[in-house]
């Protein structure tokens, strides 16, 4: 028997070795398991936060105090999709928002986007600004979280943010969108709430 021929035949129908393949597939793994996370993470905890949904001038998902006719849901202006909510300025303190109801811990860390297009808003000596709100689970009535300043003026889309930790445990979050400027119009779209 030549010795020679057999080990030919073994490297020619032996299977290759698979060492450099494990590594591989584990990098995919952890790649694909980073995504999830990532994607569970950034999940948003607002329900409607583009106004896509609603009757007529409401907005599903939505809470408002102060608003008249003027003010509502429109599908004729948006950032991303086919709707927004628009304020104007008449001397009303309108305000508009969200509860989330979510167990959370002191040092959870949740952050609040949206986008908003102001025409001719002057605040003077009125409140533009958007907050959210950790109310503590303790039956205190204290709450702690951020308010956002919003801008005078005539913009286009712009993206305003904030976050905030919480500084005791938590039984939900309100985010809140206020205006009462001395005049303008705005609009709000993709609203935003993520955190752990």
């Amino acid at each position: 028997m030549n010795i020679s021929s057999v080990k030919q035949f073994l490297a020619r129908h032996n299977p290759r070795p698979r060492r450099a393949v494990l590594p591989a597939l584990l990098l995919v793994a952890l790649a694909m398991a980073v995504l999830v996370g990532s994607a569970l993470a950034a999940q948003n905890h607002i329900f409607n936060g583009s106004f896509e949904q609603g009757n007529g001038s409401s907005a599903a998902g939505w809470s408002d105090s102060g608003l008249t006719s003027s003010d509502g849901r429109v599908c004729n202006k948006s950032y991303v999709g086919s709707c927004s909510f628009k304020f104007v300025s008449d001397g009303s303190y309108k305000t508009l928002f969200q509860y989330y109801s979510v167990s959370g811990n002191q040092g959870d860390t949740y952050a609040l986007s949206l986008w908003t297009k102001v025409k001719d808003v002057t605040i003077g000596s009125g409140t533009f600004i958007y907050s959210m709100r950790f109310h503590h689970s303790d039956g205190d009535g204290e709450q702690d979280g951020f308010d956002g300043g919003l801008t005078s003026g005539t913009f286009p889309w712009i993206r305003f943010h904030g976050s905030d930790t919480a500084s005791d445990a938590f039984d939900f979050i309100t985010v809140t969108i206020i205006f009462d400027p001395d005049a303008g119009k705005a609009w709000f779209d993709k609203v935003k709430l993520v955190g752990p």
